[in-house]
């Protein structure tokens, strides 16, 4: 049978429909055209309360796991001849004959998955088919799969199961190229990497607009499978999509049904926009907009790897720190044996990994992400009012944290044991005994009292539960001067929310960040603080760093929102500070001449008289806040950059 199935296939049989008895085709036909009929709606990155795990996803298992593992070999591209990172297997044929060998009588993945649960994985995704098409579960669509192969046994239903059992969110890795079937346009044209680049001509249009339809119904045949089989999926891990000749690939279609079926699942970037992006192997060079993930192999290359030697713990957590605070999650690649087995070394560095959490885990498990790479000599991720510190092994020497209050209680995250530090002038200078170091990071905490405004974000909250605002709308987020703009009066044409506390500070705003600002996914975010932060004597520097602390907060938090910072104003009973405020209005509007997702709106001159003074007619008795006349002309001068032409 597998002669006859590659002799077909290596022919140049493009076009011929793959195996799929007629119910299954015409099951598959029926939804793929409901995909094609529907009208496309640009993508936008989930809003799904099931979905917002996600981000503090923090450490996900990747497996790559197939007949390639039979060898010991790249999936899919050992079969490319004289690819620099594989090759060992062509021609095609000589790869392809492993399914025959493939029969992992050994696995358990409940052992997988009850090691990557106590080393602090939160997710884990499996190759249910990569580009060389072989499918572990029998699928109805192709002959590539546990159906021709192995008597129909479904290799992913066990691995679900464990997944939930041990508490893991499951992936599915599902590559919509597929260079089995017949006729598919493989980028290495021939499986040859010295014709990359080249394309097959194409005489007959027509011919190849349907050739690309019938294996787009195959493919939606095999998703609709994966996604309705085995209960709630939480990640789809796509790898390329494309046809030569073809642009429309009914993308947004496809997303959009993929969201029908599953309404909580996290979509990555390599079929359309995506969710979240997957910058593979090396780390990005700046954190990244929105939600993203680093994925890199941990033993060699991403299949099973007999002679691969595990990178060390110490290596697994330096990345998983500078993920997390740059606010990304860290996908790890291990290859399982082909016997189902896990190869020596796992469960050794998974045991390491559990040992560190059990006394660190707070300090990178659902951690959020650093307020600013200036703050301190080492990376920083914070959990509400404690910031922990980074001090991995290169790091030697004291510590420092820059632009921050005194705190409470600076400690060894290990041990509990305080650790001394002074304080001067916003500057916190600590230092890990070289007694107390370790061979893998060691956390410092950082701990301040609790923030004097949780009962007003906890009335925030209190009130979005009771009366749940729009998603999308215009976010007024800061200190008293946005708590007291009465946004139904000046802005009646749009939709909005005020999440403004009066007293507040730039810190503040970044400190509750998650939960005034990422609950509501805004089309923009417009941002007002900084004269509280002048009065209680921070300087011009320290402000701006807090306010780069929201900005970065905002960025982690969503790909493409925009932030409006209005500059600080010039008041009657704040005028002593106009030169430290017009300081810190320079820094923020130079930051936005850097930043296409920002904003700087001048607003001083609005309050001013003609000798430069400000106007007592546009403030309250206070002389600190404006009156409706001033919301008037700020109202105005905000108007056009929401679209919205001024009274």
């Amino acid at each position: 049978m597998l002669g006859l199935l590659l002799a077909t296939i290596f022919t140049g049989g493009a076009g011929a429909e793959p195996l799929a008895d007629d119910t299954a085709w015409a099951s598959a036909e029926k939804v793929a055209d409901e995909i094609r009929n529907g009208k496309p709606e640009p993508f936008t990155p989930t809003t799904q309360p099931e979905a917002q795990w996600f981000p503090q996803g923090s450490l996900g298992l990747f497996m790559h796991w197939g007949i390639h593992s039979v060898k010991g070999v790249q999936p899919s591209w050992a079969m490319i001849k004289d690819y620099p990172y594989g090759g060992e297997l062509h021609p095609p044929e000589r790869y392809y004959a492993l399914a025959k060998e493939f029969n992992p009588q050994s696995y358990d993945p409940d052992l997988w998955m009850a090691a990557a649960a106590r080393a602090g994985f939160i997710y884990a995704v499996l190759t249910a088919k990569h580009h060389d098409g072989y499918a572990l579960w029998p699928t109805a669509y192709g002959d590539m799969s546990t159906r021709q192969f192995m008597e129909g046994r479904d290799l992913l239903k066990p691995y679900v199961e464990a997944c939930r059992k041990h508490g893991l969110k499951v992936g599915f890795y599902f590559s919509p190229q597929d260079w089995h079937y017949p006729g598919y346009p493989v980028g290495d044209m021939g499986f040859d990497y010295n014709k990359r680049g080249q394309r097959r001509p194409i005489s007959d249009p027509e011919k190849n607009r349907a050739d690309f339809e019938r294996f787009f119904t195959c493919t939606i045949g095999q998703l609709n499978e994966l996604l309705t089989r085995y209960g709630r999926i939480d990640v789809l891990w796509f790898d390329g999509m494309g046809w030569d000749g073809i642009s429309d690939l009914h993308t947004e279609q496809t997303m959009a049904w993929i969201r029908r079926l599953q309404p909580g699942i996290v979509i990555n970037d390599r079929w359309g926009p995506g969710d979240f992006k997957t910058p593979e192997w090396d780390m990005p060079e700046g954190p990244p907009n929105g939600w993203w993930e680093n994925c890199i192999s941990w033993n060699g290359h991403w299949g099973y790897n007999p002679n691969g030697k595990f990178q060390s713990a110490a290596w697994v957590l330096e990345r998983l720190v500078r993920a997390r605070s740059w606010g990304g999650n860290f996908l790890l690649n291990v290859g399982p044996a082909p016997d189902g087995t896990m190869p020596p070394g796992f469960y050794e560095r998974c045991d390491e990994l559990a040992a560190w959490m059990q006394h660190s885990r707070d300090a990178l498990i659902g951690a959020s992400s650093s307020p600013g790479d200036g703050r301190s000599d080492v990376p920083i991720t914070t959990r509400g009012d404690t910031w922990y510190l980074h001090v991995i092994p290169s790091h030697q020497g004291p510590v420092t944290l820059r632009y921050v209050n005194k705190p409470e209680i600076v400690s060894l995250l290990r041990t509990g044991k305080l650790l001394e530090f002074t304080f001067e002038e916003g500057i916190v200078r600590t230092e890990i005994p070289q007694s107390e170091r370790t061979s893998l990071d060691d956390v410092i905490a950082v701990q301040w009292k609790e923030n004097s405004w949780e009962k007003a974000i906890r009335a925030f909250e209190e009130k979005d539960r009771e009366e749940p605002p729009p998603l999308n709308a215009i976010l007024f987020v800061g200190s008293s001067t946005i708590a007291m703009w009465d946004l139904k009066r000046d802005f009646p044409e749009l939709q909005t929310i005020n999440r403004g506390f009066g007293g507040s500070q730039f810190y503040d705003v970044a400190r509750y960040a998650d939960r005034i600002i990422r609950p509501y996914h805004p089309k923009t975010i417009v941002l007002y603080s900084g004269d509280n932060d002048i009065k209680s004597g921070k300087s011009p520097e320290w402000v701006f760093s807090n306010f780069q602390a929201v900005v970065t907060a905002v960025h982690h938090a969503f790909r493409d929102v925009r932030v409006i910072v209005l500059s600080i104003k010039l008041s009657i009973a704040r005028w002593d500070e106009y030169g430290k405020m017009q300081r810190v209005n320079q820094l923020m509007a130079a930051a936005a001449e850097k930043d296409p997702q920002l904003d700087y709106l001048e607003m001083g001159p609005s309050l001013l008289d003609p000798n430069g003074n400000p106007r007592p007619d546009l403030f309250l008795k206070d002389g600190l806040h404006m009156n409706p006349e001033g919301y008037r002309i700020w109202s105005d001068i905000l108007k056009p950059l929401l679209n919205v032409a001024p009274h």
